[in-house]
């Protein structure tokens, strides 16, 4: 198996993993429109960050709702 290649039997991986996008910190102060905070997606190098990490590090999951302009494509 192609996993005990790569890892060795005292360092196992995880059995479940996800796929994780990362986003900036909240911003200070929310909107005043609708008193919801925002973030955006995390640029490094011009390209987006994301991480595999077990699942068992997760601990909440987040809702977000995208920020709608005047025309909706």
């Amino acid at each position: 198996m192609a996993t005990q290649l790569l890892f060795p039997p005292a360092n196992q991986p995880p059995n479940h993993l996800a796929y994780v996008e990362w986003f900036t910190p909240f911003s200070a102060t929310p909107d005043p429109r609708h008193s919801m905070y925002k973030v955006t997606r995390f640029i490094w190098s011009g390209e987006r960050v994301a991480s595999i990490i077990p699942v068992s590090n997760i601990s909440c999951s987040v809702h977000l709702i995208p920020k709608f302009r005047a025309i909706v494509p």
